[in-house]
Parts: structure tokens; sequence; C-alpha cells
């Protein structure tokens, strides 16, 4: 029985050893199949969607997935342009509200909110809220009394209030939807700083246009329902700046399409003063609609261009210009490629929507170049006009893909892998000499001793680096030795035992995995 033990410790030493000794890794065929169809809703269900996939736009009407309609507004002629839905927090005090006052992250509540933008007429946003007042009979923890006190609590999405265009007229005021958290905690500062900030882009066809921002603070009274405020009017540019927005941690980039240009902006969050502003840092431009469609990646910005040519898309490296991806890199006759582009960690989801059916294609980075290379066209499976107008994802493994044009549901794509690499070992059972394995039982963290309860074996996991056919990964593993002799030989024996160094080579199940790349963009 103590070779066993010792197989068991040699076992550790070449989990570690072909661990050390693989360095690189790298993606191996990752698919999208087509495998659900979301809705259906009513006219044009999936012209817009909401980043966080729970709310559509259609035509005049914002939906839940199962296609059921949320309250429209009076008067109401485009709502539903943009949809987005966001979780706003705010002080959970029934009593004693102090406005400006220190508190943390457990002193909060959170509430699910939904904008809509409605562009006719001189534009405006319709707000949303499952925050609810409710009157219950609470102890006041000061007094040790029962009172009737009005709280806020969660219950069904209903319409809250309707914001109109703040600035200039006939500026599609609510085309563009944006949402950003910023938290700061701490004793050293006069209050804490909890914002959601939500950017309304204002796409005009002149001069016009601009990005504007509503905030809501956390600190606001518990027995009213919240408030977001207008902050006033961040951001200006050339005609349809704001047509699109994408931000990642604290970068901004606003396109304008009709001015050929995209802009980059640094966020600045002052968390004593409890407020957010923005500075230009790179200016871009184009041809062909560029800025048509923007998004960021971990170090770098991409930028459509649908009528440059076919279409293209440019990736930047601050202002240097790192790849052009035209629409004949995919083989499959895209055309106004660049309409929608989309990063999910570090793949690329360019829309094609033009032509009689539109097009997805995915591209990811070429291990050998660092730059993107075409991977795979999804499926239309209602060859649907217009497909690939919008796209979002869950941030992991699931995209969806929305039209303005075609049938009511939108189609959903989930990566049948996960991320599924030629990664560390290829595992299967293995017949073994029968063994008594120690399973703990019992520790006593006094004295730090243990015993262990005996299982018969006669298969172990054999890993090893050939022909990779299954993702694994290293997991801190605690296995244990017998300490006595004779060790055990049948099941059920309890005896002393103590643990071995942890580590060792186990199989993940892949299908739970978030599509990712160890290549980092650009790189080689």
């Amino acid at each position: 029985m103590m070779k066993i033990a010792l197989a068991a410790v040699a076992v550790v030493a070449v989990a570690n050893a072909a661990l050390a000794a693989y360095v690189y890794k790298e993606p191996m065929s990752i698919d999208m199949p087509y495998t659900a169809d979301i809705g259906p809703g009513g006219a044009t269900f999936g012209r817009a969607i909401d980043p966080q996939l729970r709310y559509y736009g259609g035509d005049n009407a914002v939906y839940r997935g199962n296609g059921a309609a949320v309250e429209n507004p009076t008067p109401s002629n485009s709502n539903g342009d943009s949809v987005h839905s966001l979780n706003v927090r705010k002080i959970d005090s029934a009593f004693g509200f102090t406005e400006g006052k220190n508190f943390t992250n457990s002193d909060l509540i959170q509430f699910t909110w939904l904008v809509s933008g409605d562009t006719s007429g001189n534009g405006k946003i319709n707000l949303y809220s499952q925050e609810m007042l409710e009157e219950q009979e609470l102890m006041n923890p000061m007094t040790g009394e029962l009172e009737n006190v009005t709280i806020t609590v969660n219950g069904p999405m209903e319409l809250v209030t309707s914001m109109s265009n703040p600035g200039a007229g006939n500026a599609d005021f609510g085309a563009s939807l944006l949402v950003t958290y910023d938290t700061r905690f701490s004793t050293d500062l006069p209050a804490t700083c909890v914002l959601t900030q939500v950017l309304v882009g204002a796409p005009a066809n002149n001069a016009n246009s601009f990005v504007t921002s509503y905030s809501y603070n956390a600190n606001q009274p518990n027995s009213e329902i919240g408030e977001f405020t207008h902050t006033g009017l961040d951001l200006s540019g050339p005609a349809s700046f704001g047509f699109s927005m994408a931000n990642r941690g604290n970068v901004l980039i606003v396109g304008a399409p009709d001015s050929n240009a995209a802009f980059v902006y640094a966020k600045n969050f002052d968390a004593e003063a409890c407020s957010i502003g923005y500075s230009l840092s790179v200016s871009l431009s184009g041809t062909g609609q560029f800025g048509f469609s923007v998004d960021l990646g971990a170090a770098y910005y991409v930028v459509g261009a649908p009528t440059d040519g076919d279409g293209k898309v440019f990736f930047y490296q601050g202002s240097t210009l790192a790849q052009t991806v035209e629409a004949s890199s995919s083989g499959t006759g895209p055309t106004e490629f660049g309409a929608r582009v989309y990063e999910l960690n570090d793949y690329i989801f360019v829309g094609a929507p033009g032509g009689p059916t539109g097009q997805v294609l995915m591209y990811r980075v070429d291990p050998e170049t660092g730059m993107f290379m075409f991977h795979q066209e999804l499926e239309n499976p209602s060859i649907t006009p217009g497909f690939g107008t919008k796209i979002e994802s869950n941030n992991c493994n699931r995209v969806v893909v929305g039209s303005p044009l075609g049938s009511n549901v939108v189609q959903q794509y989930n990566s049948d892998l996960g991320a599924y690499y030629d990664d560390y070992c290829t595992c299967e059972f293995v017949p073994v000499p029968p063994f008594a394995y120690p399973v703990l039982e019992t520790h006593n963290v006094t004295t730090d001793e243990r015993t262990c309860l005996s299982v018969m074996k006669t298969q172990n996991w054999e890993c090893t680096m050939d022909n990779p056919q299954h993702l694994c990964d290293y997991r801190e593993q605690t296995g244990y030795i017998w300490l006595n002799e004779p060790h055990p030989t049948e099941s059920g024996i309890i005896d002393d035992c103590d643990p071995v160094p942890p580590g060792r080579l186990v199989r993940r199940r892949v299908f739970n995995n978030c599509m990712r790349t160890y290549t980092i963009p650009f790189s080689v």
C-alpha cells in the first residue's frame, strides 16, 4: 500500500511538470450555433436590444423576453428606439435618513430600472422602475418601538416618468443609451458616493448633436421613489455625434458616422464631489460612415464603416491604426459590413445587415500574427433581412442578434464548448490494481489529527499531454495517505491519515466557461 501513496505523490509531480512545461494556450474551434428564438413580440421586435438581455425594442413598444409589452407612455410615437435596463442602489434606511452621510455596501438595497428612447419629435427618454413604496410596521432601532413607516421595496416594472430633450430640437434625443456605475466607499470623505449614470445620445444631422447624462445617487431617502437627475450637456460634437457609444472601465468612445469620426474620452470620477466628467483623449476619422458602430477591447478601439466599399472594421491602439478588416475577409460576400461591431472577450462579432439577408461574422485572434481572422458566420435561421443590425451578449458565452426589418423574434446563439482550449491534458479512466483510497472522515483542529475512511478503487484518472481532447485545469485539491502499517485493504476501515501536498490535474466541464482567449490582440 505504500506504493500507492508514492504513486499518488508521483502523479502530483507529473502534473506539476506538465503544467510547468505548458505555457501557451490557444483556443481550438469555438462554435456559436443557433440555439433558440427569443420572443415572439410585436412588429420589429429586436430593433433594439437591452445589453442586459432583459428587454427588446419594437414598433413603438418595449417588450420583455417573453414578448409581453411594458406600459407605453402617453403620448408615444417611437418608444423602443433604444433600451437599457440597469441596477441602481440606494440606502436601505427606514429610519433617520441623513443626506451626505457615509455608508457601506451592506447599507444598500438594489432595484432594476429600465430606460427606453423615443426619438420622435424633439425626443425623450422613458424611465421605468421596480421601486415601489409600501407601508410596513418596523421596529425603530433608536427607540425600540414599533412604527408605521413607508419604505421602498421591489415590485413590478412600472413607468415612473419621461424626460424631454434638454438641448436643441431635432436632435434624435434618445437614439442611443449607455450606463456606467461608479462607487467610492471611504470614511475619509464627507460622504460615500455611489452613482449610476445614464448617457443619452442625441445624434442630430447638424451641429446640434450631443451626449448628455442623468445620474442616480444612492444617497436618497428610502421613503421615496428614487430619481435620476440631469447633470448637464456633457459632450458635444459634429453631425450625428452620439449615434453610437461604448464604454469599458474609464474609457468612453462616441461615433459620429455622418461626420466620419469617432472620439475617445477618459472618464474622471470625482468621489469627493460625487460627480463624473469626461476629457477628450483621441480623435479618429475615416470614410464610409466611419463611426456608425463602435466598441472597446481591453487595449484597443473597434470602429465600423459600413459604406466604405462593402464595409470595413478598423482596430486602433490609441491613435495608431493596428488593423483593417475588410468585408471580403470572410469570403461570404457581406454588405454593410461593420454596421454593428461587438467585442466579447477578444472575439469580435461584425454585423453586415445589407443585401436581401443580413449576416453576422465572428472573428478571433490568429495566434501566429496576433491579428483578427475570420472564424465563423452565424446562422440566419429565419433568413431575416437586416439580420446583424443589433448584437448583444451576456458577456460570457451567449450572443443575441436582432433586426428592425425581419420577423418578430430575436435569434440566440450559445457557445457549445464555452472556451475550449488545446490545453493541459487528455484524461481518461484506466484500470489499476485494487487499492484502498483514503477519504477524510474526521479532523481534530486542536491536535491537527485526522482519520480517513477506506474506499476500494479499481480505476483512476490518467492524464497525458498527448493529443489533447478535453479541457483540463489545475486545481488545488488535497489528497491523503495512510499513516499506520499495515494499510487498509478493504472498504469501510477507519484509520489515521495525513494530507499530501495539494495539486492534481482534473477535467473541467467546459460548457460553463466563458469565451476567452489567451492570445492578446496585436501582441505577436
